[in-house]
């Protein structure tokens, strides 16, 4: 929108000079462009605006365009069905992702980029998800969990092989710390 020049209207301190001058401006701004809403108004014209509503509040509601209601967004979210449906999709990764050949520690953001549902990472989403996390809080791992998980595989593997378990080798397969290994009890 352009900011139109009337010559045949001069501006001064005359109330109806200035009135007709800003009824001028509003009335050409919404002839060129006829889907211009009261906002988009007020935001190009502040100051006429402003003095239109309070000083010719008759002509002001008469010829700007009609207020629109705020569309209301409905949750049209079924929560139920998606928590149902999260459910059966991480029931049916969960073996596949335990029987993977390289150990990977299950994580709600594992089963987001696995599922591509973005949001599994996100505890005050999952939490709408009632099934779905409850299953994610019983078959997530923390990394304790993981390393002994991962240790438990390295020395089976290491019983069929060698009927050995030397720890030291245990400790390099696993990757784990000294410190951390210690703190990791193998029943």
């Amino acid at each position: 929108m352009h900011t139109p020049k009337n010559p045949n209207i001069t501006l001064k301190n005359n109330t109806e000079n200035r009135i007709e001058y800003y009824r001028f401006l509003l009335l050409d701004a919404i002839k060129e462009c006829p889907d211009v809403t009261r906002t988009q108004l007020r935001r190009k014209f502040q100051r006429v605006y402003k003095y239109l509503s309070e000083n010719d509040k008759e002509w002001f509601d008469a010829n700007l365009p009609q207020t629109r209601q705020a569309t209301i967004i409905t949750n049209a979210t079924d929560w139920n069905k998606r928590d149902q449906e999260y459910y059966q999709k991480i029931k049916e990764v969960y073996p596949e992702l335990m029987a993977l050949e390289k150990p990977v520690r299950i994580t709600g953001t594992l089963f987001s980029k696995r599922l591509n549902i973005f949001n599994l990472a996100i505890k005050s989403y999952v939490e709408k998800l009632p099934q779905t996390n409850k299953l994610l809080n019983e078959i997530t791992e923390t990394v304790q969990e993981f390393q002994i998980r991962r240790c438990c595989i390295v020395i089976d593997q290491m019983l069929e092989e060698d009927n050995v378990v030397r720890f030291e080798k245990l400790r390099d397969t696993c990757a784990i710390e000294t410190k951390n290994f210690k703190k990791i009890n193998i029943t």
